[in-house]
């Protein structure tokens, strides 16, 4: 009859816990027979294997930014696999995702063009965009996230444009135009 041998805890390759923390475990398995005629003890070794694990993304899900600014922060994820490189990008097929630039080796996240509070893009015109992010390992393994994006509103400058300037001896006359960009601003 088969014996069989488990462990109490999931062992993990990048962390192995046996005496040497070398991933090598040593065991001594002891044979009997039912009517204890015969014992024998017999060294057996298990030694782990690495199984590639998939990355996940660590960051935060929710970014606040000012409007008229590119940037909004960095995509991070970790994988518990020595020496294995992240790759992140995007499913621009998902949300406001195509509204957006993601370097694919630091995971800097940004807008492709200065978001306006005023004039949303986003699908829901709410200046609440939503992104999907995707990292990848060398082995095409990956995780995803839904990146939500929050643009607040700054106060912006007003700007003068002069229509029509008229002088005559007694008066001069200036007209004006007053533009600003902040919805109902007085």
């Amino acid at each position: 009859e088969a014996g069989k041998v488990s462990f109490k805890e999931l062992p993990n390759y990048e962390n192995p816990n046996d005496d040497g923390t070398d991933g090598t475990y040593d065991l001594i398995v002891k044979i009997s027979n039912q009517n204890l005629a015969l014992d024998v003890n017999n060294s057996v070794i298990v030694v782990l294997d690495d199984v590639n694990e998939k990355p996940d993304i660590t960051s935060m899900t929710n970014f606040v930014v000012n409007e008229n600014n590119k940037t909004v922060g960095f995509i991070t994820a970790t994988d518990e696999d020595f020496n294995d490189t992240q790759t992140y990008s995007l499913d621009i097929t998902q949300g406001d995702s195509d509204l957006f630039d993601l370097n694919a080796t630091t995971g800097a996240l940004t807008f492709k063009a200065n978001p306006n509070y005023e004039s949303p893009i986003d699908a829901n015109q709410d200046n609440n965009y939503t992104v999907t992010v995707i990292v990848n390992d060398k082995f095409d393994l990956n995780d995803s996230a839904i990146i939500m994006v929050t643009v607040k509103d700054v106060n912006e400058k007003p700007t003068i444009n002069p229509v029509s300037v008229s002088y005559n001896e007694s008066n001069v006359t200036v007209d004006f135009n007053v533009t600003d960009p902040d919805a109902n601003d007085a």
